[in-house]
């Protein structure tokens, strides 16, 4: 915890988030937390090993209520959360769209506010002029397009650094670094070859490392995300590579750019749990270098602040090791600290929250805990009741059914493919769709200069591209 001296001093820091404001966020998000049933929460298992895992939360905080006193707890909405640490290698990866590939709590937390988003619109739609939204509003002259409200602004918490770039320098002085020291070149990256074919033709430079090989690495480095050196390798990009890109083109996303201007993160709000006794403006500087320099001259509007809380998390590694020594001392087994540490394990499951759709837990294979990935017959799509909710497939599905409440029907259409909807060409078939298509195309084109124009930041972007989106609304497969 950081003494009231320190925290004044921090909140002068250029870019930084008052420790007051942190704390509340953090609150929203730990408090909706704690409310939540104790299924698909980490558990002590029957050998004495605790589990351990990530949590992250999309806060909406409004500068002020439309009636009645101000309380500024009341002014804090966790909207959707989620814990989790899972991810599966390409040799996984499902070309239905049915299975999570990334279930991170930074990137759960980001697709369960997106179906709340497409909720929101739903919800605006059916209800008419009955229901006003305390959170969105119609944009002006702009048909079926909405925003943000001025005075609604959205924070980011996570218990701890973002894996990638940003809590390299933290993983650097906290580990033994004879994993750096011993790593080859042909370890820390992947070979030229492997870029190029699974970018599918996206000119690479070999740039992207893999999860936290090469210690050495100047700051901006792209990375995957990490994993054991025995396991199949991911190509999902670290979550410090992908709030870097969401700071300059929205959380929003391709799709939901149709029905919503870009949405942007106000601010970030990070655990401390684990920092020790390193600088704190030296880590500061990092995430800010890491998250928002990469990417600052592409975005619009001012940068997102920064700050950290002492509020800590139940279950974060931190928390359950203490619970462990604190035992091994109340039993007087001075000797077994190691023992303590391999009896911290990450949980497999994962969990993801929604404000007024409540709780999906998630297991290893992205789907929903219970189900199974064997498909019925093979080469079909899981069924509903199996694939999460807040998997593309679902998410695409939200998409759809939004457009045929606003009078853009679908039903009648030949299914358009996952991949040609993120990526709309104007013809005559899709005259009806061509307000939306625009937006998309201007988010995409935003995207791409950041990824793929030679000197951008973060040029060398994994793209899984068409191979992995043909599905249609269906789940079907799509011939090209």
């Amino acid at each position: 915890m950081y003494s009231s001296s320190k925290k004044d001093e921090r909140s002068l820091l250029e870019g930084s988030l008052s420790f007051e404001k942190s704390d509340l966020v953090a609150k929203a998000v730990l408090d909706c937390y704690s409310s939540l049933p104790a299924h698909g929460k980490p558990i002590r298992r029957d050998d004495g090993r605790s589990e351990y895992t990530i949590i992250a939360g999309i806060v909406l905080y409004k500068d002020s209520l439309d009636q009645g006193p101000y309380n500024p707890n009341e002014a804090y909405k966790c909207i959707s959360l989620g814990t989790g640490m899972r991810c599966l290698p390409r040799e996984k990866m499902s070309p239905y769209g049915d299975q999570l590939n990334d279930s991170h709590a930074e990137i759960l937390v980001r697709r369960g506010f997106r179906l709340w988003l497409y909720q929101e619109v739903r919800r605006k739609i059916h209800r008419g002029e009955v229901y006003e939204s305390p959170w969105i509003e119609n944009v002006a002259d702009q048909k079926n397009y909405h925003k943000l409200r001025d005075s609604v602004q959205v924070y980011f918490y996570v218990s701890t650094l973002p894996c990638g770039d940003a809590s390299m320098f933290l993983t650097d002085e906290l580990c033994n670094l004879k994993l750096s020291g011993n790593s080859d070149d042909h370890q820390d990256c992947f070979s030229k070859n492997y870029l190029l074919s699974i970018s599918l033709g996206l000119s690479t430079e070999g740039s992207v490392s893999r999860g936290r090989m090469g210690f050495s690495e100047p700051v901006g480095k792209l990375r995957t995300k990490p994993g054991r050196l025995d396991s199949p390798p991911t190509t999902s990009h670290s979550c410090s590579d992908k709030l870097a890109l969401w700071n300059a083109v929205g959380i929003q996303g391709a799709l939901l750019s149709a029905f919503y201007k870009p949405i942007y993160v106000s601010g970030y709000v990070f655990g401390n749990e684990g920092f020790g006794a390193l600088d704190q403006d030296l880590i500061f500087h990092r995430l800010k270098d890491s998250l928002i320099g990469r990417t600052k001259d592409y975005m619009v509007g001012k940068d997102p602040l920064m700050g950290f809380t002492h509020i800590g998390f139940q279950y974060s590694f931190q928390t359950q090791l203490g619970k462990q020594l604190g035992e091994e001392h109340k039993n007087n087994n001075f000797e077994k600290k190691s023992h303590s540490y391999s009896n911290v394990v990450a949980t497999v499951n994962c969990l993801s929250y929604i404000d007024e759709l409540g709780t999906e837990i998630i297991d290893r294979y992205g789907i929903r805990l219970g189900g199974s990935t064997r498909r019925h017959p093979s080469g079909s799509p899981l069924s509903p009741k199996i694939r999460s909710r807040v998997s593309k497939l679902e998410l695409y599905r939200r998409h759809n059914e939004l457009c045929d409440a606003i009078g853009l029907s679908t039903l009648n259409q030949v299914p358009r493919s996952y991949h040609s909807c993120k990526h709309p060409e104007f013809s005559s078939v899709d005259l009806n769709f061509s307000y939306l298509n625009s937006r998309i195309l201007e988010f995409q084109a935003k995207k791409d200069k950041i990824k793929k124009t030679e000197g951008s930041p973060l040029r060398g972007w994994l793209v899984h591209g068409l191979e992995w989106e043909k599905f249609d609304v269906l789940g079907q497969i799509k011939a090209t």
